[in-house]
């Protein structure tokens, strides 16, 4: 079995989210993956500087050129004021209203997803753009499903994939997201009692999450497992 062709192709965003950070991450990078597409590594590391345990597992799987991290939460927040004072000093008074929508929507990014979609994605060469541990920074952005749908059309538009993971209590914006996985409830040594379920009803018949489906059980998934030495 297999996650659907709409999950892993295109531009639609995937949500990973459930109890256990390293299962949530795993079967994010397995989504990511399975695109086919250039991927980058951002993990949003603890505020306490600590490495979380699925840190090494996806070292061994994404090169070092393609990882980046958080230095501090805050780092993520949105660039609005940065966005605001670019706009009244850059744009041209007579430019369409739609040019200064976009430009402002893009410098109120987080400049590391600024710099990361600057620096690899391309109209011909679209980027997944992989992020773990998203819940660390919810409270920066309101729990607003319109407001978060926009930050990731705004990603899109600059050919950029969003795949996160996400451990903690369930946001109702989560639904901005193209397709939303949960995991259900597990240990992380216990791979075979877990499963994936779409909470969207999006997918077609017999593809991963379409009905809860154990991990092991989607292809990609079991060959991260694999690699991770996590799974035979």
């Amino acid at each position: 079995m297999e996650f659907a062709e709409p999950v892993r192709k295109g531009l639609g965003s995937v949500l990973v989210w459930g109890s256990d950070r390293t299962a949530a991450a795993l079967c994010a990078y397995a989504v990511a993956r399975s695109s086919r597409a250039r991927l980058v590594w951002l993990d949003i590391r603890s505020p306490d500087g600590t490495k979380d345990e699925y840190v090494p597992l996806l070292e061994r799987l994404v090169p070092a050129e393609s990882r980046y991290a958080t230095r501090k939460v805050s780092e993520m927040g949105p660039q609005d004021a940065t966005a605001n004072a670019a706009l009244s000093t850059v744009i041209r008074a007579d430019e369409p209203k739609a040019v200064v929508a976009n430009l402002f929507q893009f410098l109120s990014l987080p400049r590391l997803i600024q710099e990361i979609a600057a620096r690899f994605a391309a109209p011909t060469d679209p980027l997944v753009l992989f992020s773990t541990s998203v819940d660390r920074i919810v409270h920066l952005y309101p729990e607003d499903t319109e407001a978060t749908r926009k930050f990731h059309l705004t990603s899109q538009e600059q050919f950029v994939k969003i795949v996160s993971s996400f451990t903690g209590p369930e946001r109702r914006d989560r639904f901005a997201f193209d397709h939303v996985f949960r995991i259900a409830p597990g240990p992380v040594q216990r791979w075979r009692p877990l499963s994936l379920t779409s909470e969207r009803s999006n997918l077609p018949a017999n593809t991963s999450g379409a009905q809860p489906t154990p991990l092991e059980q989607d292809d990609s998934l079991r060959a991260v497992l694999r690699e991770c030495g996590l799974s035979r």
